[in-house]
């Protein structure tokens, strides 16, 4: 049994041959793999993080079993089993009894229909040129994949790097996707080709996601991985210093991240995907923001993630305003329905070239790497004290200037729901850890910010739809009518976010310690 770390980078078709040519050393290898991947016809062990397949390497089969990890994005339970002969053997689970994989999938295949069985969903067809890299510290393995993956009559094109660790941890991984990512210009995908190859079953089933586009998959909820009450098996080692506190806090939202932004990178991605992408770096910068009295966040990351953010809300802005308000607009008689397009409009891969870009990748190797430049030796108590004082002040702030709410100016009353939302992600991330010391408050408030957090989203897109109409009125004078109409609606949801911020204001907001 081994616990596998690697991860994988896409090429880009103009990169190929350069990427060939640096690998290909006198050490290297070049063997063809051909693989076939099972799982049950409604596919429960991909679901679950499971992988089984039967791989004939040069000339031998060899049958593997993955299990998903779901505390770090880099790695997975392996369990390789060689099997005897040249021809293609039958799948034989009993040759993984025993181990801690062969234990989980054990349990999961009881859970399953008693006539439920393992089929064959797809297979991967690759030349792999593949050798040893040594680094400082260890070695990592370095495998070139070129060919494709195929369920009937689908196939998804494979065109990758994979960086494995033979001997040493997670961090000479990085370190050797640095050195790629900075001179090939690759991108981080965490979607394996177990996922991929599900998602051409899917689409032969009929139960794509999207049937004309059977690579997309669904976005991942950027709350997911952190530790709820509906997630009871997630558990995160109890953090004794500073930086372990940054790192506890930064791990639980890394998993959706990378997913997220692994399907727009790829394009086979949707609106939702951008949204989720968005939710997930907004709580990244929150907790950026709430520990950097001790914690520092190298420039470029921080960077290349606002810039990021930025691209991302520039993608979405109109195509949710169009979603939210064309219905409403339609009914009560504008004569357009949907934003009149820009004189000059974003190019149309930007999203792409953002997410495939190195300073955005290098910022995931950043935070994969989870760890963090400590300042003055912060130990546990004094980080739980730094944080609940700035969580105290972010809550009494936003009191003060929801006191005033009419008051404000729109840039205000953005920022003010920047400020919720921040305070918001940042006490989501704290709720995380059972560490003695952190402070939560009282329930009824956290229901109050989370309302005050709706009210502020209704009325703050209904300012950003105006905006954007209001920049359609050169193009298209019918534009005025939106305008005026979303300007009355502005007026009506005023009070409401006045009302709600005064309620969160009345509570009783003596925090608690976490037990």
């Amino acid at each position: 049994m081994t616990s596998e770390l690697e991860l994988m980078l896409q090429i880009p078709d103009s990169q190929l041959s350069a990427v060939r040519a640096r690998l290909a050393t006198r050490s290297a290898q070049r063997v063809r793999l051909c693989a076939i991947y099972f799982d049950t016809p409604d596919a429960q062990l991909a679901q679950s993080g499971a992988v089984i397949r039967l791989r004939l390497e040069g000339k031998n089969w060899v049958q593997t079993l993955k299990v998903s990890d779901s505390n770090n994005v880099l790695s997975r339970l392996e369990h390789n089993a060689p099997r005897m002969g040249n021809t293609e053997p039958a799948l034989d689970l009993s040759l993984h009894t025993g181990t801690p994989a062969g234990d989980a999938l054990e349990h999961l295949l009881q859970a399953l229909a008693p006539e439920t069985g393992l089929q064959e969903v797809f297979r991967t067809d690759v030349w792999r040129t593949h050798r040893l890299q040594r680094l400082r510290g260890g070695s990592v393995e370095l495998a070139l994949d070129v060919g494709e993956i195929r369920s009937g009559t689908l196939t998804w094109p494979v065109q990758e790097l994979e960086i494995e660790a033979v001997r040493g941890g997670a961090a000479l991984v990085i370190d050797a996707a640095t050195q790629w990512i900075s001179k090939f210009d690759l991108w981080i995908d965490t979607r394996s080709k177990s996922l991929r190859g599900h998602r051409l079953w899917s689409a032969r089933q009929g139960k794509s996601v999207d049937l004309r586009r059977p690579m997309m998959g669904r976005p991942t909820p950027a709350q997911q991985g952190l530790r709820t009450q509906e997630h009871p098996l997630f558990r995160l080692s109890q953090p004794e210093s500073g930086p372990e506190l940054e790192t506890a806090l930064v791990k639980p939202l890394l998993a959706a991240l990378m997913a997220n932004a692994s399907e727009i990178a790829g394009n086979t991605y949707s609106d939702e995907h951008v949204h989720q992408l968005r939710v997930s770096l907004r709580r990244l910068r929150s907790v950026a923001r709430l520990a950097d009295r001790w914690m520092h966040w190298p420039e470029p990351v921080l960077n290349a993630v606002v810039e990021l953010f930025r691209t991302l809300g520039q993608a979405r802005d109109r195509t949710v305003v169009n979603d939210l308000f064309g219905d409403a607009l339609a009914k009560a008689g504008c004569p357009l329905t949907e934003l009149p397009a820009p004189a000059t409009l974003p190019a149309a891969n930007s999203l792409l070239q953002a997410l495939r870009s190195r300073e955005v990748n290098m910022a995931w190797l950043w935070l994969l790497r989870t760890e963090c430049d400590a300042q003055g030796g912060v130990t546990i108590a004094q980080a739980s004290t730094l944080l609940n004082q700035r969580l105290q002040r972010w809550a009494s702030e936003i009191e003060q200037a929801g006191s005033r709410f009419l008051s404000l100016t729109e840039d205000e009353k953005h920022d003010l729901r920047k400020r919720v939302k921040r305070l918001r992600y940042a006490m989501d991330s704290c709720a995380v850890l059972e560490t003695f010391g952190l402070l939560q408050p009282r329930r009824e408030f956290a229901e109050a910010l989370a309302q005050a957090q709706t009210s502020l989203g209704q009325f703050c897109d209904f300012l950003v739809a105006r905006d954007l109409w209001s920049k359609a009125v050169e193009q298209d004078p019918r534009a005025w009518f939106a305008v005026g109409w979303l300007s009355a609606e502005i007026t009506r949801a005023e009070p409401d976010c006045h009302r709600s911020l005064k309620r969160m204001g009345k509570i009783d907001r003596r925090w608690r310690s976490l037990p």
